[in-house]
């Protein structure tokens, strides 16, 4: 009865003027067609999608709202000046298609049709992320076992943002926990007799999400709390049961708000392979999106010639015609975090620069004795190519020469090891270490 399609129930219109904007809001956010923009085929249709929507944005944000800068696109952070214009125009969009949709609209009975396909978008929607988050961290990508770079850089270097990651990254159990519990809620959100367990879950989680996001200025504070919002929106349809069980102590009775209006405009059988088509698709869009993070994650655990070590560099020295100029503080150290990126803790603006420390790529050429250092980027240029030569069982000589001059830099393993990588676990500690 309560999501029977021929209920005639009517709503008040400033009831049917904010369903019919949340409506539409949550269309124009959750994008159904770019859900899989991951996936051979599917992807471009998503491409199209997108490019549409970014004029679309751009357009009417500079028309409307006036706009004169440069939008930087959604990329490393979700916070930017796009995603903060998406939003506003999306705002716009739906006031004014929710205003057009109630003025010129005769029915004014409960849109039980409506509310159904909003509710069935919004709990796939929940679950195709929490998926996709779940996966990552069970396989501890999002945030990776912190480097030795990020060990040896000082802790008030990193940002509150950097900290936290490196806060979550330093304990793979408690992230493949985290993972799990993502998971669980997504299988919860699939079924409909389990959605509410599911949304409660979730909530819980992009609670505890949005709050970390909001706390340590962490770039997806958009995404977070739209994520919250629609959790709440979805609870909100068993208010009064969640009342009565949780605050009032009395019966809550069957929920029927996820039940399909009418079964026999869609064959059971129908419906039943597009939930298993759409599931795998949730499945297959993670693994393709993050394979390259995936191997880049395979890629850390082996190590160079070098070895995963932090060297102190001993003598940096210039060999001129006619000069010879010792640099005792342009580098300081260089560290191999495994066999292709390592950093060094210089002012060279030759590096990338994060948290004062220089950040490199490297290829080790053992058969012809030559390291080659080039920025962080894939189709970075070469910044130092040098002929190395091992002195002894801790020393290395790197040797490079440009142009007329020479440079030759002494590097000594420092034996030193980080307690944060011993990953020690007690179950009495009798001090505080």
């Amino acid at each position: 009865m309560l999501l029977s399609a021929t209920s005639a129930t009517a709503w008040p219109l400033w009831r049917l003027f904010l369903f019919r904007l949340l409506m539409i809001y949550q269309l124009l956010f959750l994008a159904p067609l770019e859900w899989h923009h991951s996936v051979p085929i599917l992807d471009q249709t998503a491409a199209i999608y997108s490019s549409g929507i970014t004029k679309t944005v751009t357009s009417i944000d500079r028309l409307v709202f006036r706009f004169k800068g440069e939008w930087v696109p959604v990329g490393s952070t979700g916070d930017t000046s796009f995603a903060w214009a998406q939003l506003r125009v999306f705002l716009l969009l739906s006031v004014t298609g929710a205003l057009v949709w109630t003025l010129f609209s005769r029915n004014k009975n409960r849109p039980v049709w409506w509310m159904y396909w909003a509710s069935l978008f919004g709990r796939y929607y929940l679950a195709l992320c929490c998926i996709g988050y779940a996966l990552i961290k069970m396989a501890c990508l999002q945030m990776p076992f912190p480097s030795l770079s990020q060990m040896a850089t000082p802790l008030g270097d990193f940002s509150s943002m950097r900290l936290l990651w490196v806060f979550i990254g330093a304990s793979p159990p408690y992230q493949v926990f985290l993972g799990c519990m993502e998971l669980l809620a997504a299988i919860l959100l699939f079924n409909r007799k389990t959605v509410t367990s599911g949304l409660l879950l979730a909530f819980t989680l992009f609670a505890n999400i949005s709050l970390l996001n909001l706390a340590y200025d962490v770039g997806v504070k958009i995404f977070s709390l739209h994520l919250l919002a629609i959790c709440l929106l979805l609870l909100g349809r068993d208010h009064k049961r969640l009342a009565a069980f949780l605050i009032l102590n009395k019966p809550a009775g069957i929920s029927k708000a996820y039940e399909f209006p009418e079964p026999a405009a869609f064959p059971n059988t129908f419906r039943k392979y597009i939930k298993i088509f759409l599931i795998l698709l949730a499945f297959l869009q993670p693994v393709l999106e993050y394979r390259e993070l995936f191997l880049r994650n395979r890629r850390r655990t082996d190590a160079s010639i070098f070895g995963k070590a932090r060297y102190e560099v001993e003598s940096f020295t210039i060999y001129g015609p006619d000069k010879v100029a010792i640099d005792k503080e342009a580098w300081k150290d260089i560290i191999f975090d495994d066999a292709t990126s390592g950093s060094v803790s210089a002012a060279d603006t030759a590096f990338t620069s994060q948290y004062g420390r220089g950040y490199f790529s490297f290829e080790a050429d053992s058969s012809k004795k030559i390291l080659t250092l080039r920025g962080f980027r894939k189709d970075a240029s070469v910044l130092y190519s040098f002929q190395y030569q091992k002195a002894d069982s801790a020393r290395y000589r790197l040797q490079q020469i440009n142009g007329r001059d020479t440079l030759v830099i002494m590097i000594r393993r420092d034996p030193h090891h980080y307690s944060l990588n011993q990953k020690s676990f007690h179950w009495m500690m009798e001090a505080v270490k």
